[in-house]
């Protein structure tokens, strides 16, 4: 897999890129949103459901209890060892079913163009273990890595700066 999302992940010119977990059953979110918390070295939390706090709110129970009934985008904001920060994006769908999982991160910080290649696909091997612990319980969920902002990474399917897996 390095291999091909490699030239999407390495110009190393500071943008951000995304991994995508599309169309996971509602029931996984409290499991995803409480493995993500315990791989991060600290995380943040946001709820943007009626509110939007200027600043990430404490990683607690209480707060991660908001994100599973929230109906709009809530964020979670972790940081990992060597200063590298992921974003965890919820979308919940409309009827609550299922929900998007989009982790952003910026290539720049995860993939030095000082490290050798082992080094480089270890780092990859992070963001590509929280998309598989998210879908861990359902395999038929999509993953989409892109190296472009998109809205929806399935109209970007045949792009050079998009991979499924």
């Amino acid at each position: 897999m390095w291999h091909s999302v490699r030239p999407i992940l390495l110009p190393y010119d500071g943008m951000a890129s995304q991994v995508y977990v599309l169309s996971v059953p509602h029931t996984e979110l409290e499991r995803a949103t409480d493995e993500f918390c315990k791989r991060a070295l600290s995380t943040l939390v946001k709820v943007l459901d009626g509110f939007a706090p200027e600043r990430g709110l404490e990683c607690n129970a209480g707060n991660r209890a908001n994100i599973l009934t929230a109906k709009a985008l809530s964020i979670l904001m972790g940081n990992f060892d060597g200063g590298r920060s992921v974003l965890f994006y919820i979308w919940p769908d409309d009827a609550g079913a299922t929900f998007d999982a989009e982790f952003v991160f910026f290539a720049d910080e995860f993939f030095d163009e000082k490290h050798d290649e082992a080094s480089l696909i270890q780092s990859f091997g992070l963001i590509y273990s929280l998309a598989e612990m998210v879908r861990e319980n359902h395999r038929d969920c999509e993953c989409a890595l892109s190296g472009n902002e998109v809205g929806d990474p399935a109209e970007e399917r045949h792009e050079d700066w998009t991979f499924f897996w």
